[in-house]
């Protein structure tokens, strides 16, 4: 099992030497599995940023740089690459989530 804290600190660290005036809200870090089994984590963001501090194209990195502290803290034994999602915490809640009517 995945100590969650420890999870939620390197990546807290590796955001904040990245993108330092983007504000981070939560993460939320679940253990999965992909499509073929392969042990992973899911690691969702929720941040808040004034326009132009956030630049989604440099997220692509993040893995990449997230996954050997992970090693590191022996936090991701035989696990994949962590799958990030970030959503501005300005969009929660503008979409509601419905289902779909039938004509």
């Amino acid at each position: 099992m995945v100590a969650v804290k420890t999870v939620q600190k390197i990546v807290r660290e590796i955001l904040a030497t990245r993108f330092p005036k983007i504000k981070i809200v939560t993460i939320k870090v679940v253990e999965d599995e992909d499509y073929v089994g392969t042990s992973l984590l899911r690691i969702d963001i929720t941040f808040k940023a004034k326009d132009g501090d956030f630049d989604p194209a440099r997220m692509r990195e993040l893995p990449r740089l997230i996954m050997p502290k992970l090693k590191e803290a022996e936090e991701t034994k035989d696990m994949g690459f962590p799958l990030l999602s970030f959503i501005a915490a300005s969009e929660l809640g503008k979409h509601k989530s419905g289902r779909a009517r039938a004509n």
